[in-house]
């Protein structure tokens, strides 16, 4: 037998693993070990860790939104979510963004935009934690709108002189629509028997807003004078709203 002073550590070794008949292993030399390796997937956790609202992420956001969103949605998203690049996504970071806004009510609008951010976040695996757990809702103050009586309503009208006028605000009043869906409202929308207009809603849904036999009379007088385009009253969103100011 030989003993192991007789064989150097490396020899011996090898005749070991010979004996068992186990491969031996053969290792690279020191200048091919990826001594990176450990620093790179640290460096990638941490990316991930402190994930930021950047432009690029915001754009390809908004690019991603579905089909019949309107233009004013996306807008919306992009003026609160504009103010926000750079915060962190984490609880910490949303919370002292939502803290340093002073807009009152408002303050929920932003959160109604990150909420909607983080989600598209989380299923296209951006993120894996969802912040908004650690993160409590803007709470809102609740005022009652106040409503308008029949009689003033017809002050209102009475004080315009334009018939297409006198037609906007007498239907506003009726329905309760959003201006969007009264600027596009077309003359085959009207149901002239049971005094409602088809009209599409946010998200393309389709409802019906009714409308009084008075709000019917002032609408037939103005497509009888004016005729059908593109909508009943020639006018874009923008002129209504400065008529309504």
């Amino acid at each position: 037998m030989w003993g192991r002073g007789d064989l150097n550590p490396h020899a011996f070794r090898h005749m070991i693993l010979n004996h068992a008949r186990l491969p031996v292993p053969t290792l690279p030399p020191k200048a091919t070990l990826d001594t990176n390796y450990q620093l790179q997937k640290v460096n990638q956790l941490s990316e991930k860790l402190t994930k930021k609202l950047t432009n690029s992420t915001l754009q390809e956001f908004l690019n991603s939104r579905r089909q019949g969103l309107s233009a004013h949605t996306l807008l919306f998203y992009q003026r609160c979510l504009s103010k926000a690049i750079g915060i962190e996504l984490t609880g910490q970071g949303i919370n002292s963004f939502l803290s340093s806004l002073t807009c009152g009510n408002g303050k929920f609008a932003y959160y109604r935009a990150i909420r909607a951010f983080v989600n598209w976040l989380i299923r296209n695996d951006y993120i894996k934690d969802n912040p908004l757990k650690r993160v409590d809702p803007p709470k809102r103050s609740k005022q009652i709108l106040p409503s308008l009586t029949t009689e003033q309503v017809n002050y209102l009208v009475e004080q315009v002189d334009s018939l297409r006028d006198k037609a906007i605000i007498s239907l506003f009043a009726d329905s309760g629509m959003r201006l969007n869906e009264l600027t596009n409202i077309k003359a085959s929308n009207i149901d002239w028997t049971n005094y409602t207009i088809i009209i599409w809603g946010k998200g393309s849904k389709q409802r019906k807003a009714p409308f009084t036999e008075k709000t019917a009379r002032l609408l037939k007088e103005l497509i009888l004078q004016n005729g059908t385009g593109e909508n009943i009253w020639h006018m874009r969103r923008r002129g209504i709203q400065n008529m309504l100011l």
